[in-house]
C-alpha cells in the first residue's frame, strides 16, 4: 500500500547473524523503487538476556513503550520472539490501547527448541513430560512452565493469532488446549508477485515438457535437487547418510546425480564417487532456471516445519517432490498429490523410491507433472490482501481514527510545524556530523531526509532528550 509506513524492530544479533540488514536494505531499495515511498533504518542495540528472562525485559519495554506513545502507531505485528522482551512489549501495546497480532512461524512459544527437536536432534512431538530434555536448552521444568505461562498470556491478549498452516495448531493444542487454538487464523505465505507468476508461466510449461521428455527418452541418471539450508533440522544428516550409501555403490553412483542449491553443509570431496553439482547462491526468482536440469526435489526435514517456502518455490519450478512425512510441506504434497512421502528412518527406502521413479513409478511421475501444470501458489498480493483485512479489523478498536495501512501525514506535519524551530535542521546536521554521520546528507539524501524528518517530528521533550544524549556522545567521540 503506497500510503503505509513501517517501523521494523528486531534484535541486532539476530539481524546481523542472519544477514538480514543486507537483505532488508535490498528489499527497502526495491520497495522504494516500486512503491515510491521511503523507509528509514535505525539500528538499536537492545539488551541481551538469558533464556530464563527471554519474555521479560523492562529495558525493551521502556524503548517500545516510548515508540508506541510517540509515533502514531495503529497496530503491532509480532513475527518472532527469540531474545526479545516480548511479554513486556505486548503489555506496552495493551497499556497504550494498541492491538497487536502474532504470527507463529515456529514453535518457540512452546519450547526454546523452536523446531521441536530434542537433545538427540529427533522430533519430540511435545511429550507429556519434558523434564529429561529441557535442561539441554538451559531451562528447568519450573522455568519451562513459566515460559509457557508467559507465552499463553501473549497469545490470549493478541487481537489476532496467525499461523501459516494447520500443522501449527496440532502442537499448540497439546500445550494450550483447543479453546485458544480455535482462534488461530491460517494465512499461508506468498511466493512471488502476480506479475512474476504470469511472466514465468510460459517458461515453466516448457521446462515441465522438457522434464517429461528427458525421463521418457533418455537413460541419464535421475537428477535430484537439494535446495535451501541443509541444516540438521532440514535433514542434513539424512542427506549425508544417503550420499555415503550411494558413494559406496557403483550402480547407485551411475543412477543418480545431485544438484545442491543453497547451503549444503557437506563437502563434495567426502563423496568422490557421487555426481554432485554445487550451486550455492540463487534467488527465488532464478530457481526455476537453476533447476532446469533437475528431475525431482528431495526434502527430508526432521522438524515439523510450519510452512517451508522453498517447497512452493520448487513446485513452481515444476519439480515433483520426495519428502518426509513431517510438517506443512508434507501436508501440501499429500493434499495436491505432488510427489511421494517417505519414511525418514530408512535411507534404503528413500533411495528405492528415487530409483523407482525411472522404473515402476515412471507413470506416477508423469501424473505429478500433469498436476503441477494446474497447481499455482499464493502470490504476495493475495497474502497482502489477507493481512490488510486482518489489520483493518484490528485498527477499528484503536485510538487513532485511521487504519493500519494509512499514514497519518497530517499528524506528522502538525507536530513538525508546531514544535520545530527553523534552526532545527541545522542542529540535527551538526549533531550527526559530530558523530561521523554528516555525510548522510550528501551521499544518501533520501536516507538523510528520513532521519531528519524522524528527529524533527519528535515532541519537544523527546527531541531535547535526543540532543542531550547526542551532546554526551559527541564529547565521548571528541
Amino acid at each position: 500500500d503506497p500510503n503505509s509506513s513501517l517501523l521494523f524492530l528486531s534484535p541486532t544479533w539476530f539481524m546481523s547473524e542472519h544477514g538480514f540488514f543486507t537483505g532488508l536494505e535490498l528489499q527497502i531499495k526495491l520497495a522504494e523503487k516500486r512503491f515510491k515511498f521511503q523507509f528509514a533504518i535505525k539500528e538499536v542495540d537492545f539488551p541481551t538476556f538469558g533464556t530464563d528472562r527471554v519474555f521479560e525485559s523492562k529495558e525493551v519495554s521502556a524503548i517500545v513503550s516510548d515508540v508506541l506513545k510517540t509515533l502514531p502507531i495503529t497496530a503491532v505485528h509480532i513475527h518472532h520472539f527469540m531474545h526479545w522482551g516480548i511479554l513486556d512489549t505486548c503489555k506496552a501495546a495493551v497499556d497504550n490501547n494498541i492491538p497487536y497480532a502474532v504470527s507463529l512461524h515456529d514453535y518457540y512459544l512452546l519450547c526454546p527448541s523452536h523446531n521441536l527437536l530434542d537433545k538427540s536432534n529427533q522430533h519430540c512431538g511435545i511429550p507429556s513430560n519434558c523434564s529429561s530434555c529441557i535442561p539441554n536448552f538451559g531451562l528447568t521444568a519450573k522455568q519451562l512452565r513459566k515460559w509457557r505461562d508467559s507465552a499463553h498470556e501473549v497469545l490470549v491478549n493478541a487481537s489476532h493469532i496467525v499461523v501459516p498452516s494447520k500443522i501449527v495448531s496440532t502442537y499448540f493444542e497439546k500445550v494450550f488446549g483447543p479453546q485458544l487454538v480455535s482462534r488461530f487464523e491460517i494465512i499461508s505465505h506468498g511466493i512471488y508477485s502476480e506479475k512474476y507468476l504470469e511472466q514465468s508461466s510460459g517458461e515453466r510449461l516448457k521446462l515441465l515438457k522438457q522434464r517429461r521428455e528427458r525421463l521418457l527418452n533418455t537413460s541419464a541418471p535421475l537428477s535430484i535437487a537439494l535446495v535451501g539450508d541443509l541444516s540438521i533440522a532440514k535433514g542434513g544428516d539424512l542427506i549425508k547418510a544417503i550420499l555415503k550409501r550411494i558413494n559406496n555403490d557403483n550402480k547407485l553412483c551411475n543412477s543418480f546425480r545431485f544438484i545442491a542449491c543453497g547451503r549444503s553443509h557437506f563437502k563434495r570431496s567426502d563423496y568422490p564417487n557421487v555426481n554432485i553439482v554445487i550451486r550455492e547462491e540463487f534467488t527465488p526468482e532464478a530457481l526455476m532456471w537453476f533447476l532446469a536440469d533437475a528431475d525431482v526435489f528431495l526434502s527430508l526435514s526432521v522438524s515439523p516445519e510450519t510452512y517451508m517456502l522453498v517447497g512452493d518455490e520448487v513446485a513452481w519450478a515444476g519439480l515433483p517432490s520426495v519428502s518426509g512425512s513431517l510438517g506443512a510441506f508434507a501436508d501440501r504434497i499429500a493434499e495436491h498429490n505432488l510427489g511421494w512421502l517417505v519414511d525418514l528412518f530408512s535411507t534404503e527406502s528413500i533411495i528405492q523410491i528415487l530409483a523407482d521413479i525411472r522404473g515402476k513409478k515412471k507413470n506416477e511421475f508423469f501424473a505429478v507433472l500433469d498436476r503441477l501444470i494446474a497447481w499455482r501458489p499464493s502470490s504476495h498480493e493475495m497474502i497482502a490482501e489477507e493481512y490488510k483485512k486482518l489489520f483493518n479489523t484490528s485498527a477499528s478498536t484503536n485510538r487513532h481514527p485511521y487504519s493500519f495501512f494509512e499514514t497519518p501525514k497530517v499528524i506528522y506535519a502538525s507536530q513538525t510545524e508546531a514544535v520545530v524551530p527553523q534552526a532545527g535542521e541545522g542542529a540535527v546536521f551538526e549533531v550527526l556530523k559530530s558523530v561521523g554521520l554528516g555525510s548522510l546528507k550528501f551521499r544518501y539524501p533520501r536516507l538523510w531526509a528520513a532521519v531528519r524528518h524522524s528527529i524533527l517530528a519528535l515532541p519537544a521533550p523527546l527531541r531535547d532528550t535526543f540532543f542531550g544524549h547526542a551532546k554526551k556522545l559527541r564529547a565521548k567521540v571528541s
